[in-house]
């Protein structure tokens, strides 16, 4: 028998070659793996046979036959998402991640990890009318399904954060491009015609280096909030790292909680517009700074603090679904 390790991300390229998401997945369960079960039985790559256990990320075209395997990927089980890959709400309409072959692949594996956000994973346990369609397909054509928090390498990320940043004022600076993932031309509008300034209350990028030290120091020098209000996300990797340096995310409602904050928290309601305004100037009001500290502080604090969200946790999933197909 042996563990055949296979991912889009290279595990040997994280973090110098590479520090993005995949890579830096692909580097940790690898090397879990290799401590529990020993070098000569983890494989890279290579087609299964036998008694063989796949361990592997979507999308993987070997599981369409193969299904004694862990699978790993991130979600939050929107229906519309899933069968049509749109996001519709509010009169809105837009495209979003779509990938209706891999539900061929999942059908049937021993074992579906997803990682996940604590809205998805709310409206998983209470069966609410946006995910149940998915849940049923899921529990009904997975054999073991668990959801958890997206992991984070909190030593490498973290290392970055400096508490004697100076800010004159509040500013935050929003993603934003025409692709599916960035969408942010509601927030942006919403701040034109409300008095905010584009170079002093806020800025727009499509593009954060994540393997560029200088660039992350200049962002975290700059600014203190990080808008990301795509609706085709399951929780974006480089927003967790920034809640470990102390840029604060101003994010969807239906993948960020805030750390319990509403303030923090963007919804696409046109009726809660005059909300988001509200919570935006004190946001960025430049008398803002010791709300910032006050909700850095406490959130970071937590993002640090808990357990669910490290790669021992995480890790420790894998290898228990792994060892019960030994």
């Amino acid at each position: 028998m042996r563990i055949l390790f296979n991912t889009p991300g290279n595990p040997f390229d994280y973090p110098n070659k590479d520090s993005r998401s995949r890579p830096q997945v692909a580097s940790f369960v690898f090397k879990a793996l290799q401590e529990r079960f020993g070098k000569d039985m983890i494989h890279i790559g290579g087609d299964p046979s036998g008694d063989d256990i796949l361990v592997t990320q979507l999308s993987n075209p070997r599981l369409k036959t193969w299904k004694r395997a862990v699978v790993f990927s991130n979600d939050n089980f929107e229906v519309d998402k899933w069968k049509n890959g749109k996001w519709r709400k509010y009169g809105l309409s837009f495209d979003t991640m779509f990938h209706p072959y891999i539900n061929n692949q999942i059908k049937g594996v021993s074992a579906l990890i997803m990682m996940s956000n604590e809205v998805a994973m709310q409206k998983w346990d209470t069966n609410h009318k946006d995910v149940y369609e998915k849940k049923q397909w899921l529990l009904k054509n997975v054999g073991n399904i668990i959801i958890t928090p997206h992991p984070i390498d909190k030593k490498y990320w973290g290392r970055l954060y400096d508490p004697n940043y100076k800010h004159d004022k509040p500013k935050m600076l929003i993603y934003h491009s025409t692709d599916a993932r960035k969408n942010a031309k509601q927030l942006i509008d919403l701040l034109k015609n409300n008095g905010f300034k584009a170079g002093y209350d806020y800025d727009v990028t499509d593009k954060v280096n994540k393997g560029s030290d200088p660039h992350l120091k200049e962002i975290l020098q700059k600014y203190t909030y990080l808008a990301h209000i795509s609706v085709s996300e399951g929780f974006p990797y480089f927003a967790s790292e920034f809640l470990c340096q102390g840029l604060i995310l101003y994010g969807h409602e239906e993948w960020w909680n805030g750390y319990n904050r509403q303030m923090l928290r963007w919804s696409y309601d046109p009726k809660r517009a005059p909300e988001m305004v509200a919570n935006l100037k004190k946001l960025l009001s430049s008398e803002g700074m010791p709300l910032y500290h006050r909700l850095r502080d406490d959130i970071m604090k937590k993002h640090l603090a808990r357990k669910d969200n490290d790669w021992t946790y995480f890790n420790d999933i894998i290898i228990k679904e792994v060892e019960r197909l030994m």
